[in-house]
């Protein structure tokens, strides 16, 4: 049997040329080209064409979960992987809990075992787990297929699997969904949306998903380099996280430090509350207010630096102002 998926993620790559040609003498005009156009703001380079030669493509379903398909949505993460080429299994993966860094690993074996339910009927897949904020569920069926055969099963509480079996020019198509933590029924809510994307139709699908993902960054390491790739527009979901967290992380300033502005830790959970005890790295703060600042810099939009920009660069100064002292050298000192 033989299967054909193809994921593309494409990396974004930086490329500028620098042509400097000098003019006039010592301390004369220097003229430099270059494919950035600051008073526009704009690239003068072919995207998508530049970066497509460092698309990723899975040619085969990736047999090594090492290799497997990473989904999320900044709250739940999914990995998806195959075996044998045949089988999808939708799993609970791992127990213990790791807190931030892998040196707190709490060594409790038995730790983040409960509240986790894998069930397989002739709808489809689906495993839900118990969360301190509410319960998820992710789900998963085939929603088209070319004679091919399918079988959804049970293959213990924290594993459902998918078996696909039929000759060699079958074909299938799979969608899978995850809910967000909640009070209801996730699994219910997961079937629901799978039946829609059933009656959706895979490419009409494939170019929503599409859509909805291209706002979802909110990490620093993605997003550090998008102004400069001149994805702006990318930038702004994860600046939008962390404009959002200025009340709660204003609190934590005066609370933690007796100080004023704000205050952001090296770890936040996923509603951008500070990580209790991650308290003695003070510069996030001030390289989250160069990210806002650096947004300025390359769309000139003012209305993001009144209303956004600004009001975050001045409270981490504030917070800043507070922790330093003028000694009697002269030069000011964090306290």
């Amino acid at each position: 049997m033989k299967f054909l998926i193809m994921f593309v993620l494409t990396y974004t790559a930086l490329i500028i040329f620098w042509l400097p040609g000098v003019s006039g003498q010592q301390g004369g005009n220097i003229n430099i080209q270059s494919a950035f156009d600051p008073r526009t703001a704009t690239w003068n380079i072919a995207w998508p064409g530049r970066v497509s030669q460092y698309d990723l493509v899975y040619l085969n379903p990736p047999v090594d979960p090492l290799q497997g398909i990473p989904l999320g949505n900044g709250d739940i993460g999914v990995l998806f992987w195959c075996d044998g080429s045949k089988i999808i299994t939708v799993e609970r993966f791992g127990s213990r809990t790791f807190s931030h860094w892998y040196s707190q690993i709490n060594k409790d074996a038995n730790m983040g075992l409960c509240g986790t339910d894998a069930a397989a009927d002739s709808s489809g897949v689906s495993i839900s787990q118990k969360l301190s904020s509410g319960t998820f569920a992710a789900g998963g069926r085939v929603i088209q297929n070319n004679g091919v055969k399918v079988d959804y099963s049970l293959e213990h509480s924290r594993c459902a699997v998918i078996k696909l079996s039929g000759g060699t020019q079958k074909s299938a198509q799979l969608s899978f969904a995850v809910t967000s933590p909640g009070a209801g029924n996730p699994i219910s809510e997961a079937k629901k949306l799978l039946n829609k994307s059933g009656e959706t139709g895979f490419d009409i699908l494939m170019k929503s998903n599409a859509e909805v993902w291209k706002p979802i960054w909110n990490q620093q390491q993605l997003s550090w380099p998008l102004n400069a790739a001149g994805f702006h527009d990318l930038v702004k979901p994860y600046l939008d996280f962390r404009f959002n967290s200025l009340p709660r992380a204003k609190m934590d300033a005066k609370a933690i430090f007796n100080a004023n502005g704000t205050f952001i830790s090296d770890v936040t959970d996923r509603r951008g509350y500070n990580s209790s005890g991650k308290n003695a790295n003070h510069t996030p703060v001030a390289e989250i207010a160069l990210d806002f600042w650096r947004q300025y810099q390359y769309t000139c939009d003012k209305k993001f630096l009144k209303e956004r920009a600004l009001p975050f660069i001045i409270a981490a100064a504030r917070f800043f102002e507070t922790l330093l002292v003028k000694e009697a050298d002269r030069l000011y000192h964090a306290l």
